[in-house]
């Protein structure tokens, strides 16, 4: 399901690939890899940025040291990386991050 959302934005089927991506996350929520690449989706394919925070808000809220690493320097969603909200999500995850390594 998630690869047909793929391929239905990159088709610039935006009404299509937004249904399939809300079937893909009632089926499974807490993929957060699918979560993530439907985020890269929406800012790349769909123009759609707040969708893509609302899609990666609770990515963020659980995400491992090492992926929050990468996503601090993935170009793909470069546009983020000035936005109020994320700058927020961002903070959260090292803030969360930080108490767990110290706990």
């Amino acid at each position: 399901m998630a690869y047909s959302a793929y391929a239905l934005a990159t088709l610039s089927e935006a009404k299509r690939a937004k249904e399939r991506m809300d079937r893909a996350l009632l089926i499974d929520p807490d993929d957060w890899s699918m979560r993530y690449n439907f985020a890269c989706v929406l800012l790349i394919h769909l123009d759609e940025p707040a969708a893509a925070l609302d899609v990666l808000e609770p990515v963020l809220e659980n995400v491992a040291a090492v992926f929050l690493s990468h996503i601090k320097v993935d170009p793909d969603i470069i546009r983020l990386r000035d936005n109020p909200r994320f700058k927020a999500m961002i903070a959260a995850a090292d803030a969360r991050l930080a108490a767990e390594s110290e706990g």
